[in-house]
């Protein structure tokens, strides 16, 4: 299932209390204000060092994010976009939003193999000394 950017930050407002479960996101200086949020969040993934394409999300568009990670991009926003709406989340739901951006960020970070000298593994500190 592909998730669109409407979709996830619907569900976003609605795990905080912004919306009710029937509500949609209607009102477009809101809509535009999350989008924002959203955006700025997929593009500073980068900074953290995951790798994420950089993108320009519009309402409605596809989250290039494969189906395992919606939840925690949900958890994440929702933790984004909840000073916005004068939020606080404590105990296990904050706990539960911080964990999922970490999640996420994890699942997009990759490592670099690092080239290892030859001298390095020689050094007399590497050496052990048999007596």
């Amino acid at each position: 299932m592909t998730i669109t950017s409407t979709q996830i930050l619907t569900s976003a407002l609605r795990e905080i209390g912004a919306l009710g479960v029937t509500d949609t996101l209607t009102d477009a200086n809101v809509a535009s204000e999350c989008l924002t949020r959203l955006n700025g969040f997929l593009n500073g993934l980068n900074a953290k060092g995951a790798v994420f394409p950089n993108v320009a999300l519009a309402l409605g568009d596809t989250i290039p994010i494969s189906d395992e990670h919606e939840d925690d991009l949900r958890l994440s926003m929702a933790w984004r976009l909840c000073p916005l709406f004068g939020k606080t989340p404590d105990g296990m739901a904050l706990a539960q939003m911080m964990k999922s951006e970490r999640r996420f960020v994890a699942a997009h970070t990759t490592t670099h193999p690092s080239t290892v000298d030859a001298t390095l593994l020689n050094m007399p500190s590497q050496r052990r000394m048999y007596r």
